[in-house]
């Protein structure tokens, strides 16, 4: 199923971009592994059988969700969302992206109620398609971005009551070198290992250290 057939179906209208398509990347036998660098609060949801968006990506600038997080803030959740995951509640970040995906299209809501889709910033995104859909994955450094990972004990996706959100789109979270097994598996079948996935701007300064609860 393309692109514009995916759009259809969840009732969204294609957008036309200015200018030319980009170039799709080289890949060379003699790669001895690749770098994923990526913005962390981007949020996508995709249909897990082709791998395409569902929705236009909402990025981390977008303040559409301002609103809504001026609202919890006023609730009882504020506090334990600042504890457990570190983060002030702002738009910025997933939590509210992704919730505000869901709540727009009825259609969308109830895929991923049914687990047809997956969340994912945009790494999650990348490597879900390079890996031929064999992986659903991120790190660390990118699950803290979303006000849902409980940056303490590292087990999981907290809070998702809260924003209604269903934890089986949500991705597996692993350690950005030695637990990130995935083999890039693109055009000639190579086996490309992937090395890290970075988030930009922060080389190596994981936001795990200087997220802190009040």
């Amino acid at each position: 199923m393309g692109g514009n057939m995916i759009l259809r179906k969840y009732g969204i209208r294609k957008r036309k971009l200015p200018g030319r398509p980009l170039t799709p990347p080289t890949f060379r036998p003699t790669d001895r592994s690749h770098w994923v660098t990526n913005q962390r609060e981007t949020t996508l949801l995709w249909d897990r059988e082709s791998g395409l968006p569902v929705y236009h990506a909402i990025v981390w600038q977008c303040r559409r969700t301002a609103p809504n997080c001026s609202k919890i803030k006023k609730t009882k959740f504020a506090l334990k969302i600042r504890r457990k995951t570190g983060l002030v509640i702002d738009a910025y970040f997933s939590a509210t992206k992704i919730q505000w995906i869901l709540n727009h299209r009825k259609t969308i809501r109830r895929a991923a109620e049914r687990g047809d889709l997956a969340f994912g910033t945009v790494d999650s995104w990348l490597l879900y398609n390079l890996t031929g859909k064999k992986l659903h994955i991120t790190d660390y450094s990118n699950a803290s971005r979303t006000m849902l990972y409980n940056i303490h004990d590292l087990r999981g996706w907290e809070i998702l009551e809260y924003f209604c959100i269903p934890e089986k789109i949500l991705p597996a979270v692993k350690l950005p070198v030695k637990s990130m097994e995935a083999r890039l598996k693109i055009l000639l079948r190579l086996e490309i290992p992937v090395a890290i996935v970075e988030i930009n701007k922060e080389r190596f300064r994981p936001n795990l250290f200087w997220q802190r609860p009040v």
